[in-house]
């Protein structure tokens, strides 16, 4: 009897496993012709009941079949070859199973007459084995047909919301019952329609596509190293738009073949149209948590692309802000405003997020937003004062930078011209929480030098600059003694 409950304990619907307990008793009293009909009637009304779930499913036929078999029921017809045929129509098992399911059909006919032949212990024990081994423990299934009307039915708009949760629980109700063979034949689909709508507005309609996609690969089933899936690399190489699209994400990065990933890259650096290539990277390397998912090849194509780019639709795929940083350098470096305007403006308007940035790298920054002023940019003018204003404690390594930035230059040089901005300098120094940062820094700088011996003439006003502001900042003289050279760092 162990054997039986252990078959019992493989059928996944409740009300099945009820019936079931019946062809137990059955089996436990020897009533092996009775015991055989209800075990045929049990795996014809499993076969009915996935057709119907596969018609609420949106099976179009699926639902074809369940008003032939309701029309044949209305008009008292048997039904179960019907039932089984459709079975076998709508995928829920293959060529192999249905003979056995006809075999078992046959013999049902057979044993429901009293005045033929019972069927014996083994036969019972066969259909009960086989109908539990093709219907019972198994979830409706998608077949290829039902999976070519998937792909009809993503592009509608009624199908689901776009909301992000809901698109993936859709993506993976679709999978769950749809076959791991089967898989490369959808992800081919799918990719044959995406083609269709990445250059348009119905961005919703990727979003189903990619779902799918990302959600087949993420499948650990899914060997991407296997024969069936030697088209991945075919399809980047003839249609690396659509695969870009499609399924490139954080997610499988790691599971793709690098030679795929090869071929993208390769891609985006032959493409000649700038923002299209941003457009490409965004959907390779937003999704991306970390640069060191790239190998160095693909990052030096990465980053040779964005230096190239305009910094407002750039910053956003730094993920090295060192990286980031040596670009603003540069074109602050260039003396053109309007170039100068656009880096004020990623951090003036909070495009970029302070705390992606070291303490020493807010310092650089600091630097940078000085010297942009110094030149003349009005915006990095009004920055600097924003910034110099700021409560203490809020933002100290930039303004470090900033009050450094007015006496030295960032390789630790002395600044030509200095005299006239030093109130920035003792401004910050009230504003930060430890001023003695910017003082050591400095004294290094100087090294017992005076500023008259740096600098000469261009010195004259130093002292009225300290003297003018000495008694509301304690700072001013220890500075004042730094330009006198009398600290020597030893």
């Amino acid at each position: 009897m162990e054997w039986i409950n252990t078959e019992k304990d493989k059928i996944i619907n409740p009300n099945e496993k009820k019936t079931f307990d019946e062809v137990i008793k059955c089996y436990e009293h020897s009533l092996y012709r009775a015991g055989y009909i209800l075990t045929w009637i049990l795996l014809i009304e499993s076969i009915k009941r996935k057709l119907y779930e596969l018609e609420r499913g949106g099976d179009a036929s699926a639902s074809k079949l369940v008003k032939q078999i309701e029309a044949e029921e209305k008009a008292k017809k048997s039904t179960d070859k019907l039932i089984y045929e459709s079975g076998k129509s709508c995928g829920l098992y293959d060529e192999t199973e249905m003979s056995v399911i006809e075999y078992l059909w046959g013999r049902r006919c057979f044993f429901a007459h009293p005045y033929e032949n019972q069927p014996t212990k083994t036969e019972f024990q066969y259909i009960i084995e086989q109908a539990i081994k093709i219907v019972l423990p198994k979830e409706v299934v998608y077949n290829k047909l039902r999976l070519n009307e998937v792909c009809e039915e993503i592009v509608r708009p009624h199908i689901l919301n776009n909301d992000i949760t809901e698109v993936n629980q859709y993506a993976l109700s679709i999978l769950n019952r749809t076959p791991i063979l089967l898989y490369p034949f959808f992800f081919k689909s799918l990719l044959f329609i995406i083609k269709d709508y990445i250059s348009t507005t119905d961005s919703w309609i990727v979003l189903r596509i990619r779902s799918l996609l990302v959600n087949i690969i993420l499948d650990p089933a899914v060997d991407l190293s296997s024969d069936e899936w030697k088209f991945l690399d075919d399809r980047m190489k003839k249609f690396p738009e659509e695969c870009i699209y499609g399924y490139i994400a954080a997610q499988i990065w790691d599971k793709l073949p690098m030679s795929v990933k090869d071929k993208a890259f390769n891609y985006l650096r032959t493409c000649t149209d700038l923002n299209n290539q941003l457009l490409l990277i965004s959907r390779i390397f937003s999704t991306l948590d970390s640069e060191e998912k790239l190998v160095s090849k693909h990052k030096e194509i990465l980053y040779t692309i964005l230096q190239n780019g305009d910094i407002e639709k750039t910053h956003y795929f730094y993920r090295d802000k060192d990286r980031l940083i040596a670009v603003l350098e540069k074109i602050i470096n260039g003396r053109q405003f309007i170039d100068q305007n656009k880096v004020i403006d990623l951090f003036k308007d909070q495009s970029q997020n302070w705390q992606d940035y070291s303490e020493d790298q807010q310092v650089k920054l600091g630097y940078l937003f000085y010297d942009a002023s110094r030149m003349g940019c009005w915006k990095a003018i009004s920055f600097v004062d924003h910034l110099s204003s700021l409560p203490t404690g809020e933002l100290d390594p930039v303004k470090r930078g900033i009050a450094l930035s007015v006496v030295l230059k960032s390789d630790g040089s002395i600044q030509k011209y200095f005299s006239d901005r030093l109130k920035i300098l003792f401004k910050i120094l009230l504003s930060v929480e430890d001023p003695k940062k910017i003082i050591d820094q400095i004294i290094s700088s100087f090294n017992g030098k005076t500023s008259y011996d740096l600098l000469g003439k261009n010195t004259q006003n130093i002292q009225e600059i300290i003297d003018s502001v000495k008694d509301g900042n304690p700072y001013a003289e220890e500075v004042g003694k730094i330009f006198m050279g009398y600290y020597v760092v030893k």
